[in-house]
């Protein structure tokens, strides 16, 4: 009897090693079908489904990519990227940013605006949250840009709706670290800096999910 009890122990611990085994992968079979996108494409693909984007969600948006120029934008901004939409969007009822297209050319805009505030010396986490907020801003905004006469001005609509509200955002969280920082509670985290972690916070570097 305890034989059998062992043997039985021993055959459901190999199926959850190899379920376990086959995780990652899946993963990376249902990765490899963007291999011949831009390589910032490719990485915020898969930052999107550790964010639990669905396949189907990562898949429209990278085909509405193609559609924009990616030339250029440094792949380590896609997780940046990827977060704010997100967390941008987290629990927020469907507004203007609701179609793949919007999606991508808003990715577009928040990697190259959130690349030059890096440049200019803003901490990443800062921008992060600053872009997320951003998104959700901008989703709130329902059909402000989108007249769906002219894709180029829709487009021009939103790079600047992008650049605007992202400094406008950094401005507002420089400030508020600022006062906490006054009220004795942003000890350790000044201006520019934060403190923290996980799934929720700001990425960070090494960045994860």
């Amino acid at each position: 009897m305890n034989s059998r009890i062992t043997m039985k122990a021993a055959a459901l611990t190999a199926v959850l090693i190899l379920m376990a085994a086959a995780v990652p992968l899946f993963a990376q079979t249902e990765t490899d079908s963007f291999d011949g996108e831009p390589p910032f494409v490719r990485e915020l693909a898969l930052r999107l489904m550790e964010r639990d984007w669905s396949m189907e969600q990562v898949r429209e948006m990278v085909q509405a990519s193609r559609a924009f120029q990616w030339s250029g934008l440094d792949p380590e901004l896609a997780d940046l990227t990827a977060y704010a939409l997100q967390k941008g969007l987290e629990g927020e009822p469907a507004g203007s940013v609701d179609s793949p297209r919007i999606r991508a050319q808003l990715a577009l805009e928040l990697a190259a605006a959130a690349g030059e505030m890096e440049r200019l010396g803003y901490d990443e986490q800062l921008v992060a949250r600053a872009a997320a907020e951003s998104v959700r801003s901008m989703n709130t905004a329902r059909n402000e840009w989108r007249t769906g006469e002219n894709d180029e001005a829709d487009a021009l609509r939103i790079r600047d709706r992008v650049r605007e509200q992202l400094r406008t955002e950094i401005e507002h969280q420089e400030l508020r670290q600022q006062l906490r920082q006054r009220k004795g509670d942003g000890s350790g985290a000044g201006a520019g800096q934060s403190a923290g972690g996980g799934r929720d916070s700001a990425p960070q570097a090494p960045i994860g999910p």
